[in-house]
């Protein structure tokens, strides 16, 4: 009872404390954010760079850039550096959509692998975010309106001048929504509160709920939400001397003491840190002094050195110490006269983790780090809550609480800090391509006109190095988002067939044997919505005043011409007329409307084949030439030309084979197969969709398919269409014609990605593509299924990871051909195994059936057999 006692008398002590008041935060305004003491701070998310991919010239330059925007900022700033888990729920709930709409089963199968993917990303990928921040200084007066309206345009009108600043050192920053400026700064409040909760609970659920309550306590949209209200965690504690628990996150804090500095840095030496863990952040703050107020200082110091200099025995510890002090403010005087500025610099980096043993884990791994680079790092012990609130983006700079961590430095030395220093490649509306070097998933969006040029990529890499499986698992991704993928397999049409019929694709083989038609005479004419939306962006006269008929009459004539080779122009203008003339025997004429069978426009006329044109030349003695020579066309290894299209034209999937052509019609194959595909990358250029080469170095050696790819390359773009091309052979490909194609289509390409290659290879795109020595080396060390990503001047190492299914219907070892057949044979089996099940279902169900039919007679009257034998029939 004593006991019990004593416990309720404690408790009743207890102070019950709201973790609203933790927050700092009183409102934002206009994207500014208002702290309860009265301090008005604009935040900017910077994007980063990858600086150590890029040359030292540019590392170098980018560094200066720093260097002169350090110097025009705002005199205090802080820059915080967040690694939070990658926030993968959008690309997470397109996947999940994609697989409900869903109707093939490996569809199904691969859209779930590829979800669970996604999820093991969002489990361990790690995103980083930057933040600069700054308050504003100048006069407060009564904070009216008006103050308060001025006060936010000057901290905005600085964000947009060190914006401009950023962009030199080659930093984006992000874009405000106008619309709701406030939003940004509370979801990183937000974020930086609920740590271990904002993916499970986002941001908008959270303000929501809040609201809510509000709405049920006011009865009426007339009040003020409180930030603190949505953005505290649910509880805080303080119990322990190294660490802090919000929620069930731990956090622990360590700093570099004054004295703990490595002197001799390069640009972005903080980089070590930065991309280290997720929930390690990084803080830097920089105070700019005035001149005046250091020079007279460091003159004392190097007075009071020189002095116990000359009083000191020059071999005792004392002596050193001053020598180094006078050497430090020689050092500091001669940069201030140079015109550098004078800083205090200070670093905190938090540690943070699900439990107290994660926490002490990554903070023993951080400071084996430090002591590598020759520099010390500190626990911040029994100031945890005061540290916290420190490296809040809200100013809560202390100067005292600062003093035993900051570093005197000038200009050049706080622009060594650079801290914008790793890149990753996260779009939300991308597919997942593969992991980079830390884990982390890249996911791009070649359509994303912000981040890349044009949406074509190039890949290049030597026999083996897993360029066809690199492009496969593109084109499977983009089929489970519901993408149109046309496919063109000049060789090894065998490797993308196994994959196109197993999830409901379209295979053609073009070529000598096949029985698959595409007819070249057939003429494409979009869908209705894709003619509405033509309409909607080009006005309705845009379809009347185009004849599909006069553009079909156009691509086979260029078509004939390559077969042709000494046509004359009397002869083009003989073909001409009879191309007009075989479709005019369909019906079809210049006029649009006439290509359908009825008014509703739902079903089109039947197109004429080559062997009708040529009969219309045949009724001409002298067109006998021309028709003979396209009949070549009709018969033989070459009867794959003519006929009806018997394929399924309108399958989003769709795969070209052309292994088999002998070498004197590959170049009109791959032109017809091109040609089709076109027809259907034209028809709406509002969608989405990826056209997919492989083994370019086929193409690029036949000038009719080389000079049509490079047509496609400079216009698909405009059509809404990633042109992806996959070779190897480059620096054969480069010497053709003086590298007239491989230069345009590498530089009509914004992403490359450079897999294993040999070293003349690699030679011959270095220049090109601007790769370092070190970076030549990474790719010749390549394994398969490893490569460079290049996107202007980011760099990415890749590591591609398809998942189960996607091996089984990718990969051509033995190994996995042989786990092909066995799955498909256990698949065979369970068919079989069901379909039996049914059918004693289905028997079961018939003796049933008939005991009752004869229950039912022997209950009435009689029934003759044959009445029996219909009833049994109609139930069966």
């Amino acid at each position: 009872m004593k006991k019990e006692k004593k416990e309720r008398k404690e408790k009743s002590r207890q102070i019950v404390q709201s973790t609203q008041q933790n927050v700092p935060i009183r409102d934002f305004i206009d994207g500014v954010v208002v702290t309860k003491d009265n301090k008005y701070v604009k935040i900017i998310e910077v994007l980063p760079v990858p600086l150590f991919l890029k040359k030292v010239s540019e590392q170098n330059k980018i560094g200066d850039s720093f260097a002169a925007l350090l110097k025009a900022a705002p005199s205090n700033i802080h820059i915080k550096s967040i690694s939070v888990p990658a926030d993968l729920s959008e690309q997470i709930t397109d996947v999940t959509d994609s697989i409900e709409k869903e109707t093939n089963g490996n569809c199904k199968k691969m859209g779930a692998e590829y979800e669970r993917i996604l999820e093991n990303g969002q489990k361990y990928g790690v995103s980083r975010r930057f933040f600069l921040s700054f308050p504003y200084y100048g006069r407060l007066r009564g904070k009216d309106a008006e103050e308060i309206r001025e006060i936010t345009q000057s901290l905005n009108v600085e964000a947009e001048r060190i914006s401009a600043m950023l962009r030199m050192s080659g930093n984006e920053t992000v874009e405000i929504d106008p619309e709701n400026p406030n939003e940004a700064s509370a979801r990183l409040f937000y974020m930086i509160y609920n740590r271990g909760k904002f993916l499970d609970v986002p941001f908008e659920e959270r303000l929501k709920s809040t609201y809510e309550k509000y709405i049920e306590a006011y009865g009426n949209e007339n009040f003020f939400l409180p930030p603190q209200d949505y953005i505290a965690p649910s509880k805080v504690q303080y119990s322990n001397s190294k660490y802090m628990i919000i929620d069930d996150r731990y956090y622990s804090f360590m700093y570099i003491p004054s004295y703990g500095y490595n002197p001799y840095v390069t640009t972005g030496w903080l980089d070590n840190f930065v991309n280290s863990y997720e929930g390690v952040d990084v803080d830097i703050f920089l105070k700019r002094l005035q001149k005046d107020e250091v020079q007279g200082s460091i003159k004392r110091n190097i007075g009071r050195s020189r002095l116990s200099l000359s009083e000191t025995n020059d071999i005792t510890d004392s002596f050193e110490l001053s020598a180094q002090t006078a050497n430090a403010g020689y050092y500091l005087k001669n940069g201030l006269a140079s015109g550098q500025d004078f800083y205090y610099m200070s670093v905190i980096i938090t540690v943070s983790g699900d439990s107290a043993e994660d926490v002490l884990a990554k903070k023993e791994e951080l400071k084996k780090t430090a002591r590598q680079m020759d520099i010390t790092l500190r626990d911040n012990t029994f100031q945890c809550e005061r540290t916290f609130n420190a490296v809040l983006p809200s100013s809560q700079y202390d100067d005292r609480f600062m003093k035993k961590m900051r570093r005197n430095v000038l200009t050049e030395g706080a622009a060594s800090v650079y801290p914008f220093t790793t890149f990753q490649m996260i779009d939300s509306k991308g597919i997942y391509l593969a992991d980079d070097s830390n884990g982390s998933p890249v996911i791009i969006d070649p359509f994303n006109r912000y981040r890349f040029n044009n949406p074509h990529i190039f890949i290049c890499g030597e026999t083996g190095a897993g360029k066809t499986i690199a492009i496969l698992l593109l084109a499977i991704r983009a089929r489970i988002n519901h993408l149109p993928v046309f496919i063109l397999a000049p060789e090894k049409q065998h490797e993308f067939q196994r994959l196109c019929e197993a999830i409901g694709g379209q295979f053609v083989s073009i070529g000598a044997g096949s029985p698959h038609r595409i007819n070249i005479m057939d003429i494409f004419v979009p869908t209705k919505e894709a003619l509405e939306k033509q309409k909607a962006l080009d006005g309705s006269s845009s379809y009347e005043n185009t004849s599909y008929l006069a553009e079909k009459v156009a691509t086979l004539l260029e078509f004939l011409e390559l077969h042709i080779k000494d046509i004359t122009l009397e002869e083009k203008q003989i073909l001409n007329e009879a191309i007009i003339e075989a479709y005019r025997r369909k019906g079809i004429n210049k006029g649009n409307a006439s290509l359908w069978k009825d008014k509703e426009h739902t079903k089109l006329k039947k197109m004429p084949t080559l062997k009708d044109l040529v009969k219309v030349l045949e009724e001409k003695e002298e067109n006998k030439r021309l028709a003979r020579v396209i009949k070549l066309l009709t018969q033989g290894e070459g009867e794959h030309f003519s006929g009806q299209t018997n394929i399924n034209v309108d399958n989003p999937f769709f795969v070209i084979g052309l292994e088999h052509n002998t070498a004197n019609l590959l170049g009109l194959s791959i032109y017809m197969a091109m040609d089709y595909c076109w027809s259907r990358i034209k028809e709406d250029r509002t969608e989405n969709k990826f056209l997919i080469i492989d083994e370019w170095w086929k193409l690029a050696f036949n000038p009719i398919a080389a000079e049509k790819s490079l047509q496609i390359s400079k216009i698909a773009r405009a059509l809404g269409c990633s042109m992806v091309i996959a070779t190897q052979q480059m620096s054969d490909i480069l010497a053709i014609e003086d590298g007239k194609y491989g230069n345009a289509v590498l530089n009509n390409c914004a992403t490359k990605i450079l897999m294993s290659m040999k070293e003349k290879d690699v030679l011959s795109v270095k220049d090109m593509v601007g790769l370092t020595n070190a970076e030549c080396s990474k790719i010749l060390r390549f394994k398969a299924g490893q490569g460079l990503f290049i996107s202007g001047d980011n760099r990415l190492s890749l590591k591609f990871n398809p998942s189960y299914t996607e091996k089984l219907l990718t990969f051509t070892d033995d190994a996995t051909l042989e786990e092909y057949a066995r799955v498909k044979e256990q698949e065979e089996m369970e068919r079989k195994s069901l379909e039996f099940i049914n059918s004693l279902d289905k028997l079961d169900s018939l003796m049933y059936t008939s005991t009752d039919i004869l229950k039912k007679s022997a209950d009435t009257e009689f029934i003759s057999l044959e009445e029996y034998t219909e009833q049994i029939k109609e139930v069966s």
